[in-house]
């Protein structure tokens, strides 16, 4: 009778972490789905910093603080050992699973303290500073006698005193970009009169907020996000009246706004300060009290030659072919640079003469139900997609319109989602995908529908090929008819203002609205959440139930 004391106490000490580590066991499972949750979160967010990085790097020449990159590195470190782990988990039997069950809650938190150390970042890139701005790249040469004295009368415009805002301006596609690109470049080739030069792309819809946090990175500075706009402006003003006698080119400009609500000094000749914006508005360039100069059409004879260039001289040696045929699809480019280099790159190698006059027809076709100018500008770029005869290959194109403006798609990311989604089947070796998937970007870059960054390791799509595909506010009702969509990754869709219920898409894990134009979330999820829990509840049931006939 005196030994039924201790034995009920060695009992009790045996059957306490007996009674935890069945509980690891029985959860084991449901832990390895929420650690590749996290997982995948924490992954996303890596990539969203290194594209920043990426753009930062290209645009700015600037590199990731010390904090930021010890964060990727202990991230891809993470990433390692998450995958061993998974193996482990995978060969464990009934013991060694429930002793690796308590591991993964470890790994779990481990994870989260990563994703919330990531979503804490107030700046990815060092603020060193900075005395010039960086060279961009271009990829169109500029075109034209025209375009030549537009340039050269930009720049005497910003080597001389007289003019202090500059307006450039004209239809969507027609070079005001590359043409200020080359512009900025030449400022970079030699010394001349400003301290810095600062590039920021404005786009649409205004956010002024993100004007000035677009303009002190471009400086290699950065603005408290806490503070409101008013004492934001104040610190940028400092800021730039520190770097004296600057350039600032506004890229992309959709609407005027007042300099002083942002913090920009108003420039004249007494601060030798210059400001170029980029329109399609003569109207924006007359608000800002710009001078304006316009960006016109081509002439004949320069649209024939980018043409030729684009497509290959070699096409003027075919014999089926005439020049005839050639000038009509010329023609029907309507002078416009980017019109005119699409659909030469779509037309390339193609050598059949009822190829082309089929082009021509197609071409016609699109434009003569058109009235409105920038319709019809769209029209000829939407030809070049049609001509992509591969159903994936257009498709592939289309997820580049999930991106933001301007964004740079670091291609890697952009070719997993393409595996992913199962745009790239018809191989199984993973190198295999990859080297597919890049031959699709090859394909699309050189058919001018996307453009290629200078160190080669993302893509851009031109703000006019974004329009072809349309701007509606980026979500159609049938998503909610996805019932096996696992992932809606939305952030950044700074247009997106309605997304249809989710109530229906239970296989839905990972859900991303952050920097959307959608300002109430608790109703949309309301009704989903529900149904995600009642989901949840059976399974967690039918989990129940088949750990307790195991045991």
């Amino acid at each position: 009778m005196d030994l039924i004391g201790p034995i009920s106490e060695i009992f009790k000490c045996l059957c306490s972490p007996i009674c935890e580590y069945f509980e690891y066991y029985r959860k084991l499972d449901e832990n390895m789905k929420k650690l590749d949750r996290v997982l995948r979160e924490l992954e996303n967010k890596k990539k969203y910093i290194e594209a920043t990085l990426s753009r930062a790097k290209r645009e700015q020449g600037k590199e990731p603080s010390n904090e930021v990159s010890d964060w990727l590195q202990n991230v891809r470190r993470i990433n390692t050992k998450a995958e061993s782990f998974k193996q482990e988990v995978e060969k464990g039997n009934c013991f060694s699973r429930a002793y690796l069950g308590k591991d993964v809650e470890k790994k779990i938190e481990e994870v989260k303290e990563y994703l919330q150390k990531g979503c804490a970042f107030t700046s990815y890139v060092s603020d060193a500073p900075s005395t010039s701005g960086m060279t961009l790249s271009t990829t169109r040469n500029l075109a034209g006698k025209r375009t030549g004295k537009i340039v050269k009368e930009i720049w005497e415009d910003l080597m001389g005193d007289k003019v202090s805002k500059i307006g450039v301006w004209g239809m969507g596609g027609i070079g005001k970009t590359t043409i200020m690109s080359n512009i900025n470049n030449k400022l970079h080739e030699k010394p001349n009169k400003f301290n810095d030069v600062i590039w920021v792309t404005v786009s649409q819809p205004l956010d002024l907020i993100k004007l000035q946090t677009e303009i002190a990175t471009a400086l290699k500075q950065s603005l408290p996000e806490n503070e409101d706009k008013v004492s934001r402006a104040g610190r940028l003003l400092r800021m730039l009246k520190a770097k004296e006698k600057f350039v600032l080119i506004l890229d992309d400009m959709w609407e005027a706004f007042p300099l002083e609500e942002v913090g920009i000094p108003e420039p004249n000749e007494e601060n030798g300060c210059k400001l170029v914006i980029t329109t399609r508005s003569c109207r924006v360039c007359r608000s800002m009290k710009c001078k304006q100069v316009e960006i016109e059409l081509l002439s004949k004879k320069e649209a024939l030659n980018l043409f030729i260039d684009k497509v290959g001289s070699s096409i003027l040696q075919v014999p089926t072919l005439n020049e005839g045929i050639i000038n009509e699809v010329v023609e029907e480019c309507g002078r416009l640079p980017l019109a005119i280099v699409t659909v030469a790159a779509s037309m390339s190698g193609e050598e059949e003469i009822y190829e082309w006059q089929n082009a021509l027809n197609e071409l016609r076709g699109r434009l003569r139900s058109l009235n409105d100018v920038d319709a019809k500008v769209l029209g000829r770029l939407e030809f070049s997609y049609h001509r992509l005869k591969d159903e994936k290959l257009r498709q592939c194109f289309l997820d580049c319109a999930l991106y933001p403006e301007d964004f740079p798609i670091l291609k890697d990311e952009l070719i997993e989602y393409w595996i992913a989604e199962g745009f790239i089947e018809e191989v199984k070796d993973v190198q295999a995908k990859y080297d597919r998937g890049h031959t699709i970007l090859n394909r699309l870059v050189n058919c001018c529908l996307l453009e290629s960054a200078e160190d080669g390791s993302c893509v851009k799509m031109h703000d006019l090929i974004r329009d072809m595909q349309g701007r509606t506010p980026f979500l159609p009702n049938s998503v909610s008819d996805l019932t096996n969509l696992r992932s809606l990754l939305l952030q950044q869709c700074g247009r997106l203002e309605r997304v249809p219920s989710l109530a229906k898409l239970l296989a839905l894990q990972y859900l991303n609205l952050d920097e959307t134009g959608i300002k109430e979330v608790s109703k949309l999820l309301a009704a989903a959440s529900r149904r995600f829990e009642e989901a949840a509840a059976s399974r967690r049931f039918e989990e129940e139930k088949w750990a307790g006939r195991n045991a």
